[in-house]
């Protein structure tokens, strides 16, 4: 086996992020694509990729809601709640050492804290928020 080139992680984390986060936002189907790929991957990705796309979800939903783009697109409400139900899933699996991880990164802007304890937070706690 040849030795990676680059200091990073071999199963593949960079690149789930970097596919998350190329996806943040787009109006195609990407988005689509990268959250079912990831959605069938989820139990083999390691802890820190797990809790760094639940994170990296919230912080693009918190950047939407302050900057209300989704009255500015057709699409933008649409893509905003297809991101929030992927994101909310994902954070129901994550095991409680990465929860606390996640929302001690989310709660690290006092104003972010306050919009996932007032918007995510109810979501997590419904049984079904779909």
């Amino acid at each position: 086996m040849n030795k990676p080139k680059f200091n990073c992680d071999t199963k593949g984390g960079i690149m789930v992020v970097s596919a998350l986060r190329y996806a943040l936002g787009r109006y195609t189907y990407v988005p689509g694509a990268v959250q079912d790929w990831i959605t069938d991957h989820w139990d083999n990705l390691d802890s820190n990729t797990r809790c760094v796309v639940v994170r990296d979800v919230f912080e693009y939903l918190y950047d939407e809601y302050k900057r209300d783009l989704s009255a500015d697109s057709p699409f933008g409400d649409y893509d905003t709640k297809t991101w929030e139900k992927f994101s909310v899933e994902r954070c129901r699996s994550l095991d409680s050492d990465e929860l606390k991880r996640l929302e001690a990164e989310i709660n690290g802007v006092k104003e972010r804290g306050v919009w996932y304890k007032e918007t995510i937070v109810p979501r997590l706690q419904q049984q079904s928020s779909w």
